[in-house]
């Protein structure tokens, strides 16, 4: 499931759960990518297309600095709400704010709970089955 979560004054982000969050900034002619992995913590920062940082992280914030000619960069990517994924990144040029993009993981809790209940009810079912199944032919037929 893909899912874009964007004001129109806000980066483009296209993300999927098994593919990861990028976010797209432009400064200047540049672009800036910045990819994370919400399985496995892997962020990486491209300027350009060039790669400019690596990292891997389990923390709820994490801080990306990287300089391209004179200029230098930060790449701040936080995780505001894990339960509900909501991911904030930030770059920052030369210590001043260049731009903020907001990502939030859009499946709705109604469509969990639907799930889950599905999967209770099947599951509970088939114990049900097989544990009748056990105890009539098995242990009383010995």
């Amino acid at each position: 499931m893909t899912t874009k979560t964007q004001e129109s004054s806000t980066p483009p982000i296209d993300a999927s759960l098994s593919k990861g969050v990028n976010y797209y900034f432009q400064d200047g002619k540049h672009e800036i990518k910045v990819f994370i992995s919400m399985v496995s913590g892997k962020e990486i920062i491209h300027f350009d297309g060039k790669e400019v940082s690596n990292k891997r992280s389990l923390k709820t914030e994490t801080l990306h600095k990287f300089t391209v000619g004179k200029i230098r960069y930060e790449a701040e990517v936080r995780v505001t709400n894990i339960m509900l994924g909501h991911l904030d990144c930030t770059i920052i040029k030369d210590g001043v704010h260049l731009e903020t993009s907001k990502y939030s993981y859009e499946k709705s809790w109604k469509s969990f709970a639907k799930t889950f209940l599905k999967t209770f009810v099947i599951a509970f079912a088939v114990g049900f089955v097989v544990g009748y199944t056990l105890v009539k032919f098995v242990f009383n037929g010995a």
